[in-house]
């Protein structure tokens, strides 16, 4: 992650909308390369985040969505790729923790 973000040319202060659940290394490295961590709410069913939360997340300052997949629940990429098209945002997965 460390690696992706530093090759970005994302302006400082630019949101990251990412899922709530995570490890608190993931927030730090956002910090650490001046952008601003605005977590998604997720659903306590399947642990992943929903069209609703990614749209209650954004801001004109979001630039890009980042979706770690936790405990072996997969996030709905179908709905987080669909989401960062109709608001032209990048996307970075975290799967060290997807199993299929």
């Amino acid at each position: 992650l460390d690696l992706v973000c530093g090759c970005l040319s994302l302006p400082h202060g630019s949101e990251v909308i990412m899922s709530a659940l995570n490890i608190p290394d993931v927030p730090a490295i956002l910090r650490h390369h001046g952008f601003v961590c605005v977590p998604a709410d997720l659903d306590i069913e399947t642990l992943s985040v929903t069209a609703s939360s990614l749209e209650a997340a954004l801001s004109p300052r979001t630039r890009m969505v980042l979706i770690a997949h936790v405990y072996g629940a997969r996030s709905d990429m179908d709905v987080v790729i669909s989401f960062a098209r109709k608001h032209n945002l990048l996307v970075v997965e975290d799967c060290a923790e997807a199993f299929d």
